[in-house]
């Protein structure tokens, strides 16, 4: 909480809570933690790099930042203006360098590094070659900024004992001498110019010590390095050392910098403190303490001036007077954690933009004046960042994403209603046009649109989920007027145009970049696609042909922004950190797409008569007409899976619809597509929720009524088979919720073969005074040829053969509860492991592994963990349990639910919670319904 407050306190300094110039205000810094900064030649500008993946040029006297550059995808740790300063130089963990025109802002050059690690360079011969070091290698090759090309490499230093790998460097352009630091407390010096080596200081070096600062001085015949037991000043030409000043403090230096005809040494080190040494007198001139922490210094050259990265999460840059400790200035930029963020938004006002924080929070900023005007935060979920962030449509709603929770926010109240997921990390989160939708990314191939009951109510009505083989990891959405038409960036670096009614995509482009969020026009003509590079693509929203690629536009808060415009001149587009605005050109109208020669189809319903209806049976008759010219295709959608149904023309329509749909228990979505040469639409969504009557008080027993006998039993210790994490875990929870229904329970934990056979034995005697039976067994399992059989804790099988002897047929516990002839016989195997012995045995792992479905006598349900013959997974994504038996205790726990329903939702749950590697079954041969409470 510390950081938001500090991040308020910016806000509300004098001066600032009513900025009207943008590019003043945080918003128009760094996103997130900054990582270098340097000083332009002319010391009046400084550019920075940080975590949001940009570059950054500021006004230092004004405060205001001129230009965004934006093309990295990663972050930028390093930069340099060349000597000119026409050039600037940056380089990033995207494993590129790239060289910018500073007065036109345009990319000139991109150079691909290797190695991951941080790369740092010099600009060095005339502004000609830029010298890069190459990670773990000790080389540092020289390239040529206007074409890329490598034109000469120098290799390691041949030092033994340590690493000569490169740690620092720095260039004279008066003598065309580049110092290179090593990783082994060693300096290299060569000539750029003539490609040579020239000599090696302190040579007589010991130990590993990486030299972090070099410094030449300005006549170039001097060369300050921080060693490891100082700051050595050492003669260039010579190589000798002239003398040796002690460290600014904790035996580092981190900067170095010669000042006014090399009068004067500027050092910083690692704890705040900068020190000017006279080098006349190898003394102290001035001593500069700052009380925030700070990242590395950049001095400005002969002004009195230095800069660092400074604040509780270097994320905002502090500028110094070095002689008095003034603060001249400073540039300030938003909290660390927003750069975690997918994608933000701006509301379709583009008066307030919203980003995600870290620890449930998300920040809402007025982009008229740059102040924080709200603050949203829900302290259920204060461990996960907000990847995602969507505005409805009248921008009174704000829908976010975090891990496996959507929320809607009120933003009158500031109060949110969560809509759990069940799923992972959620990368993606948009409304639909009209509001009432919402489209979300899931793990593992999928996404999902919500439909929502109202709104004022936030409850998902209906929700489906689209899944494909073909899809990769989904990370951003977009989605137009028709949200049956979606544009899906996914982990794979591709593009795909979905249509939901068929479940496929329809075109499919590579883009070969991180995509993190997709904006449609309002026309629905062209998508904006933007990625974790901040760079803008225009495509066709109808084929995603790309038609324009805005290169360094920046951000709509830079002084130097000028809003570039959509292809056809109706918008202007306004770019934000991972976040865009679009706003209609004056004067202009809006205008669809050109319109096809022919007309597409007219859905009308005839039943049901309304949106949404419940009813009390599960047949369910629907009724509607398709009118249009040349209808090529129809199809009816329940709950997203296609109906067969007949279609036939009648008086006054073209195309009947007459067909009758079997509903499942709880809320269901019809619709219906069409399709002529025009194109396919789909109709209104209609909503039927299917309430079955309460059963009678003559078919059901309660809890009081009857007399429950369970047997629970769960092995985890085996002595010749691996052991299992959760079947006691499971045990334990089900005999406590049984409990708590009334059950008498016998429970047991870790039983050979002669435990189980006298557990079952004592439980079938005791069953014949009860009316209800239940058995509840985790653990081992197998099925060999059609037979399942338990596996005691000292089973030893040599070969499937030998299971029968080994192990304990799951029909002899059945006929003991026949013979009891009890009316309610419950069965639940937990047992669908993998079979332990499959390597002994030579055998393929699934071929013995898992239990068959066997049919059950009368008046018994047998439930599985795992579908016929699969293999149920051992421990949850969270707690102590399995997928089956968490979701079981829960439902159980819940109360009022019949065992049907309670197995319909474990099976959705045991789905969603491995991701559909895992399916239940159950064979009911129940004569009635049971509830546990």
């Amino acid at each position: 909480m510390k950081r938001f407050l500090w991040l308020i306190s910016l806000l509300a300094l004098p001066g600032l809570a009513q900025v009207t110039d943008l590019s003043k205000s945080p918003l128009a810094g760094h996103v997130g933690q900054i990582r270098t900064i340097t000083y332009h030649p002319n010391g009046e500008w400084l550019a920075s790099g940080g975590y949001d993946n940009t570059v950054k040029l500021w006004d230092v006297k004004t405060g205001r930042v001129l230009n965004t550059f934006t093309g990295h995808a990663g972050t930028v740790f390093a930069s340099k203006f060349s000597a000119s300063g026409k050039l600037l130089v940056s380089s990033a963990h995207d494993h590129t360098v790239k060289i910018w025109d500073v007065q036109t802002g345009k990319l000139i050059r991109t150079i691909t590094t290797t190695g991951f690690e941080e790369e740092f360079f010099e600009i060095v011969n005339d502004d000609r070659l830029i010298a890069i070091n190459l990670p773990n290698t000790g080389r540092v090759k020289l390239v040529e900024l206007l074409t890329g090309r490598v034109w000469h490499t120098f290799d390691p230093m041949p030092v033994s004992g340590f690493s000569s790998t490169c740690s620092s460097l720095d260039y004279d352009s008066k003598t065309n001498r580049l110092a290179v630091g090593y990783q082994n407390n060693t300096v290299g010096i060569w000539d750029t110019k003539n490609r040579k080596f020239l000599r090696l200081l302190n040579k007589k070096a010991s130990g590993y010590w990486p030299v972090p600062a070099l410094s030449f001085s300005e006549d170039g015949k001097k060369l300050a390095a921080s060693h490891l037991n100082g700051i050595m000043i050492w003669d260039v030409v010579t190589g000798n050392k002239l003398t040796t000043l002690p460290h600014t403090d904790d035996n580092q230096t981190n900067t170095l910098h010669f000042e006014k005809n090399d009068q004067f040494l500027i050092c910083e080190g690692a704890k705040r403190t900068l020190k000017t040494w006279n080098l006349s007198t190898n003394k102290v001139q001035s001593e500069l303490v700052d009380n925030m922490p700070h990242g590395w210094f950049s001095v400005c050259p002969n002004q009195n001036q230095a800069a660092a990265y400074t604040g509780p999460y270097n994320t905002e840059i502090t500028v110094w007077n070095t002689t008095s400790g003034k603060v001249l200035q400073r540039l300030r930029g938003l909290d660390e954690d927003i750069s975690k963020t997918f994608s933000g938004d701006i509301d379709p006002t583009g008066n307030r933009m919203a980003l995600g924080i870290s620890a449930g929070k998300i920040g809402i900023w007025n982009s008229l004046t740059g102040d924080l005007s709200q603050l949203l935060e829900d302290k259920a979920d204060d461990q996960f960042e907000t990847r995602s962030t969507h505005f409805s449509p009248d921008g009174t709603l704000l829908a976010t994403a975090a891990l496996g929770t959507i929320r809607i926010w009120n933003l009158q109240t500031g109060k949110a209603t969560p809509l759990p997921t069940g799923v992972g990390i959620i990368n993606a989160v948009r409304f639909s046009k009209d509001g009432l939708h919402l489209i979300s990314e899931l793990d593992n191939r999928r996404f999902q649109i919500l439909t929502l009951r109202s709104r004022s109510k936030f409850a998902p009505l209906f929700t489906t989920t689209y899944q494909s083989p073909d899809l990769a990891e989904i990370r951003a959405i977009g989605v137009g007027n028709n949200p049956g038409e979606l544009v899906l960036a996914t982990g794979d670096n591709t593009l795909r145009l979905w249509h939901t009614a068929e479940n496929k995509a329809t075109a499919t482009v590579p883009v070969n970049r991180f995509i993190s969020n997709i904006t449609y026009t309002p026309n629905d003509r062209y998508v904006l696609i933007q990625g974790f590079d901040n760079l803008i693509e225009i495509r066709d929203a109808k084929t995603l042909k790309l038609i324009q690629t805005l290169n360094q536009v920046g951000f709509f808060t830079d002084a130097n922004f000028k809003a570039p415009k959509t292809p056809d001149g109706l918008y202007e587009i306004y770019p934000y950190f991972r976040s865009v605005f679009l706003k209609k050109v004056a004067g202009q109208p809006v205008v669809a797409a050109p319109p096809k020669t022919a007309q597409p189809p007219t859905i009308t319903w005839e039943l049901p008569t309304r949106s949404d209806e419940t009813v009390a049976s599960n047949a369910y008759g629907v009724k509607a007409c398709i009118s249009g010219d040349g209808i090529t295709g129809h199809q009816l959608y329940l709950n997203g899976e296609p109906v067969s149904l007949r279609g036939f023309k009648r008086l006054g329509c073209p195309l009947g619809i007459d067909q009758v749909v079997t509903l499942r228990i709880g809320p269901n979505e019809l619709y219906l597509t069409a399709t002529t040469a025009a194109g396919t639409v789909s109709s209104e969504r209609r909503y039927i929720t299917y309430q079955p009557p309460e059963p009678s008080p003559l078919t059901v027993q309660t809890a009081p009524q009857q007399k429950r006998l369970a047997l629970v039993i769960g092995n985890a210790r085996y002595q010749h088979a691996w052991s299992l994490a959760n079947p006691v875990n499971d045990a334990l929870a089900l005999k406590a919720v049984l409990e708590e229904c009334g059950f008498t329970v016998l429970y047991y934990a870790d039983l050979d073969k002669k435990g189980m056979i006298t557990a079952f034995q004592e439980f079938g005697l005791k069953l014949k005074a009860y009316n209800v039976g239940l058995v509840f067994y985790a653990g081992h399992g197998l099925s060999i040829r059609g037979m399942n059989y338990f596996l005691p804790t000292d089973a030893n099988p040599q070969s499937e053969d030998e299971v029968e002897f080994e192990g304990i047929p799951t029909t002899r516990l059945i006929r003991k509860m026949e013979e009891a002839n009890r009316l309610t016989n419950i069965i639940l195997f937990d047992a669908c492991r993998d079979n332990p012995f499959a390597r002994t045995w030579g055998r393929a792992l699934g071929e013995s592994g898992g239990f068959a479905l066997l049919p059950p006598p009368k008046g018994t349900l047998i439930a599985y963990a795992a579908s016929d013959g699969e293999a149920a997974h051992d421990r949850a994504k969270t707690g102590t349990n399995s997928p089956f038996t968490k979701a079981l205790v829960k439902y159980i726990r819940q109360g009022g639910l019949s065992l049907s329903q309670i197995l319909q939702r474990v099976r959705t749950d045991v789905e969603n919670e491995t991701a559909e590697r895992q399916t239940t079954q159950d064979v009911n041969m129940m004569r009635d319904d049971f509830y546990f409470r």
